[in-house]
């Protein structure tokens, strides 16, 4: 199995964080918040709260990030 750097293990726990973060901030916008089983409140009605938007530009910043990577093994 290949082993990965410290670097690419951050880079891609850095990748999920953002991205958990960003689909919670749209289904919030969709739905509302989800308290026990039931949602509660209308969210924004399926528009995009500014959260929302900054979730994405991070994960897409953290994606560029990760892309910028060299290959691994390749590491220096």
């Amino acid at each position: 199995m290949p082993e990965i750097s410290e670097t690419h293990l951050a880079a891609l726990h850095r990748v999920a964080h953002d991205a958990a973060a960003l689909a919670a901030s749209v289904q919030r916008d969709d739905t509302g918040d989800l308290i026990g089983l039931q949602f509660t409140g209308n969210g924004n009605g399926g528009n995009l709260s500014q959260t929302s938007l900054l979730a994405k530009d991070n994960l897409q910043r953290s994606l560029n990030d990760l892309n910028k990577l060299p290959a691994a093994g390749k590491e220096g």
